[in-house]
């Protein structure tokens, strides 16, 4: 539920669960706040609130599963308030600790063609990095790190470089 609270405050709901869509994500996945001074303005210039990190895996099984989380449990989504004015984002109290991209058939990899997975976040500093978990429809998975500081900023695509699948594995994949 999105509301208003005062004049320069909105309050709205970051998804945590994200269907996969090819080539980017769902409609409604990242939502877009605007300021008006009269309610005769027509022309408000909306603008995006969160940012989005691109995980490209190859491999060959079927990923149904994909879920981020930051290595010091950075807040992703739930509930938060946007002020308008600067765009800042403050994340409730009780807000979760990882996005979760799905797809129920399971998205088919490629061996060389990366398949991009988009996580729609809040502006995030992931000081200490992130991990993302993956799992497939034969019931494989893997988690891949990445342990190096990463900032994802409103309304910008930061892109890592493709990881390759190999299930029942933790790596250090991600560059």
């Amino acid at each position: 539920t999105n509301e208003l609270e005062g004049n320069d405050v909105v309050k709205l709901n970051i998804k945590e669960l994200q269907p996969y869509k090819e080539g980017g994500f769902e409609a409604g996945m990242n939502p877009m706040v605007a300021k008006t001074s009269s309610i005769k303005d027509f022309t408000m210039n909306f603008r995006n609130v969160c940012g989005l990190l691109k995980v490209s895996v190859v491999g060959d099984k079927k990923i149904t599963d994909a879920i981020l989380m930051g290595i010091d449990e950075e807040p992703l989504s739930g509930m938060c308030h946007v002020n308008v004015e600067d765009m800042s984002v403050t994340m409730a109290d009780d807000a979760l600790t990882y996005v979760y991209v799905y797809d129920s058939e399971g998205v088919q990899l490629d061996p060389q063609e990366p398949v991009d997975f988009w996580f729609v976040v809040p502006p995030t500093v992931f000081e200490h990095g992130f991990r993302v978990y993956l799992g497939d429809t034969e019931g494989g998975h893997m988690i891949c790190y990445r342990t190096v500081r990463t900032e994802v900023k409103r309304s910008k695509v930061v892109s890592m470089s493709a990881i390759t699948y190999e299930p029942e594995e933790e790596g250090d994949g991600i560059k």
